[in-house]
């Protein structure tokens, strides 16, 4: 692949770290929109008064921390010598 070792122990660790990032905000777009949706379908429906509100210091909170509950680092386990 044209790696060196380092490089290639890294990569996982920033592939996953990338892939916490979009899911997270990926996820929390369309889970908005969701909600949205059933509130002004449902919700509204039931109760003419009621309002949508979305908790942005809540939600900003998970957005940020998410990233750190991610795994730093794999146990190194010597590779097999073939």
């Amino acid at each position: 692949m044209g790696l060196t070792r380092g490089q290639l122990r890294r990569m996982p660790a920033t592939e996953a770290v990338l892939l916490t990032v979009v899911a997270t905000l990926l996820g929390t777009v369309i889970g908005i929109g969701f909600a949205w949706a059933g509130c002004e379908t449902i919700v509204k429906r039931a109760l003419r008064d009621a309002t949508m509100h979305i908790p942005w210091s809540s939600l900003g909170a998970v957005v940020l921390l998410r990233p750190c509950g991610t795994p730093r680092r794999c146990p190194q386990e010597p590779l097999p010598h073939s």
